[in-house]
């Protein structure tokens, strides 16, 4: 089974994708880009699925971070997990730079959860 983080502020929406997603990927989550990295250190996720607007970090930091972006250090050096970027702030700025920072995929909150699971199974298919 995959194993899908997910990375969102706002506790009730990380609920609700806990809950949609578990029965078909090992789910964990994370109210922010540090409590992030930290499951990610001990943890390999085939795919990451992250708020944009975060509190101390932003998705695309986050992203830069997990695929290592010109930094020293990446958390997957083999093969980085599949991102998908959810913002409620989406728009071809937002989602051109989200993608050049390594997301497969950006998508607009709010999010209908069958468009999501398409987009996992084709992510995870990648």
């Amino acid at each position: 089974m995959p194993n899908i983080l997910i990375i969102e502020d706002e506790k009730s929406l990380r609920y609700i994708l806990c809950v949609a997603l578990e029965n078909d990927y090992t789910v964990k989550t994370a109210g922010n880009g540090r409590e992030a990295l930290a499951v990610l250190d001990r943890w390999k996720a085939d795919l990451v699925i992250t708020d944009y607007a975060m509190p101390g970090m932003t998705g695309i930091e986050l992203i830069e971070y997990i695929v290592g972006n010109g930094r020293d250090r990446s958390l997957h050096k083999n093969t980085p997990p599949k991102i998908i970027v959810l913002s409620a702030m989406l728009d071809g700025a937002l989602e051109k730079r989200a993608l050049a920072a390594g997301a497969d995929v950006c998508m607009r909150k709010p999010f209908d959860l069958e468009t999501l699971r398409a987009k996992i199974v084709k992510a995870l298919k990648a």
